[in-house]
């Protein structure tokens, strides 16, 4: 047989080399699994928080679309409380009361006479 040219590396620092790197490989995968966690962890926090906005712009423009009916309303309810207001004022003057009797129930005073005309139609 001949003899090997090739010397032998001494076997604790392999064996030493190994053990660190077999560490060193055990410690990444470990802080992979770690940021694997984490991002999943902000993903889910980022989808959480992106779903509560979402609702809530929602429910904000149902309560903007709710409130501009309820103005609409309320500016119509205002315009007929003053037209109601000016009729019950002039349902006090006595002059008007008279009109209105006279136009719409064919009352007279006493000694007059009505005539009725016939409407013209508006067509």
């Amino acid at each position: 047989m001949r003899a090997s040219s090739v010397t032998t590396i001494r076997k604790d620092y392999i064996a030493s080399k190994e053990v660190y790197d077999k560490a060193l490989n055990r410690r990444k995968r470990n802080l992979i699994k770690r940021l694997v966690v984490f991002a999943v962890f902000l993903i889910l926090m980022i989808s959480g928080f992106v779903s509560v906005f979402h609702s809530q712009s929602q429910q904000k423009e149902k309560v903007e679309a709710n409130n501009q009916q309820l103005h609409q309303q309320l500016t119509d309810v205002q315009k007929q409380q003053k037209h109601l207001t000016q009729q019950v004022k002039l349902l006090h003057d006595d002059d008007y009361l008279s009109k209105i009797a006279r136009s719409e129930y064919y009352m007279s005073k006493n000694g007059e006479i009505i005539f009725a005309s016939p409407e013209k139609d508006k067509h």
